[in-house]
């Protein structure tokens, strides 16, 4: 009587596992933005890591503000960067916000190249992850960059954090573009804090000038780290996003 019990237990619980395995776990709906990013005139800031001559010395150099955008004198002047760390200052807050800066190294392109670079991909969030897959060209040739995932609250706030996509020692957030400026980074981050009205969530990509990297750190901003073009993440209740299901995941046994 105990075996035949024992017996029937095992075919049950035999049972229940198989069943178990093919059992479809819940769907958890992923939601995807499609991002393209822009410089600092087009986003409505002053350019704030490279800079050009300043009209009244030639030791000092000036940020390009947004009225420059366009100007064709501008595009064809040479950049270059400052002798030490310039301080951001996109909302205008101190005194002087354009500078003057000391003159630092050229860096050996013109305003009209710095301009020109571009980019796109996608930011997906599902559940507890996300994942970025961004495409760039017309970056500085042969050169190091690093993505930045930046949470910048609004004036009168108005503070700005710079932490590395990825990993936060910086280990993942470096990628190289080839001869023609083109790059392109893919990686797994957690889900950023959503963009309101008074904190944006922004990517952006620095160029290193002296080709290297600093982990945690983006470097010395305008002397050696030079923010190219970024893009603020819409909130979560705008249009731009996309629900897609995310494919059924099948428990194994």
């Amino acid at each position: 009587m105990i075996r035949n019990k024992l017996v029937l237990f095992a075919l049950l619980l035999a049972l229940a596992l198989t069943a178990t395995a093919c059992t479809a776990l819940p769907i958890q709906e992923a939601k995807t933005v499609e991002l393209q990013f822009m410089d600092h005139l087009t986003a409505g800031f002053t350019d704030q890591d490279v800079f050009i001559e300043s009209e009244e010395s030639p030791d000092q150099v000036m940020r390009i503000d947004v009225d420059m955008k366009g100007d064709e004198a501008m595009l064809a002047k040479p950049l270059y960067a400052s002798t030490e760390y310039a301080e951001h200052d996109e909302f205008h807050l101190s005194d002087a916000p354009l500078g003057p800066f000391a003159k630092g190294e050229p860096l050996g392109f013109t305003a009209a190249d710095w301009y020109s670079a571009s980019g796109s991909g996608t930011y997906t969030i599902e559940g507890s992850q996300a994942r970025v897959d961004f495409t760039f060209e017309n970056l500085i040739p042969n050169a190091t960059y690093t993505l930045w995932c930046t949470r910048a609250a609004l004036p009168p706030v108005a503070t700005i954090i710079n932490l590395a996509c990825g990993e936060p020692d910086g280990s993942e957030n470096t990628f190289t573009t080839d001869a023609k400026g083109n790059g392109a980074i893919a990686l797994a981050i957690p889900p950023r804090l959503d963009s309101s009205d008074e904190r944006l969530s922004v990517f952006g990509i620095a160029y290193h000038s002296d080709g290297q990297t600093y982990g945690d750190s983006p470097g010395d901003l305008g002397r050696v780290t030079h923010t190219q073009i970024l893009v603020p993440v819409p909130p979560p209740d705008s249009d731009a996003w996309q629900a897609t299901p995310a494919p059924v995941a099948v428990a194994s046994g």
